[in-house]
């Protein structure tokens, strides 16, 4: 009787962070504050780890109330989701300031599925009092630094006797 043949497998899982920085200069700022009422805007478009993301900053009557980072739909539609941290900060123009931090200052990790593409941190009351550290030439300057978990399996099948 002949010996029966093994199947051996293995995989390995790897796994790393990509990360990208966007630098988002709302100019006009003065003009968007004035219009007295919540609205938005929003960033080009930048690629972090094959996927498509944008800004979208929110306005209330009065001054900059939060900032997003929006994932958007076709890279949403992966259906296991984009795992990634995203943190932001309003940096003086001129560099005379230090930047501020939007948020608590600690990068959560977000699940971004197409039901939820999107995370929100608002603007500390702080900035109000400061603005006009950070606001040169009517500009307003958001930087946003976004790490993508990037996971890859692996599988090998091989054959012994």
């Amino acid at each position: 009787m002949a010996a029966a043949a093994t199947a051996m497998t293995a995989s390995s899982h790897r796994a790393a962070f990509v990360e990208g920085t966007r630098q988002f200069d709302i100019v006009g700022y003065s003009a968007l504050k004035a219009l007295g009422r919540r609205h938005s805007v929003t960033s080009g478009t930048f690629r972090v780890a094959g996927r498509d993301w944008v800004l979208v900053c929110r306005f209330d009557p009065a001054a900059l109330s939060d900032v997003s980072l929006k994932l958007l739909a076709a890279a949403a539609d992966s259906g296991s989701g984009v795992t990634a941290t995203a943190s932001f900060t309003i940096h003086d123009p001129t560099g005379g300031s230090k930047p501020m931090q939007i948020g608590n200052g600690e990068a959560e990790s977000i699940i971004f599925t197409p039901s939820s593409s999107s995370c929100k941190q608002a603007v500390p009351d702080a900035f109000r009092k400061w603005e006009a550290r950070y606001v040169r030439d009517d500009r307003l300057r958001i930087c946003c630094t976004v790490r993508v978990l990037e996971i890859r399996l692996l599988c090998q099948t091989g054959r012994t006797s």
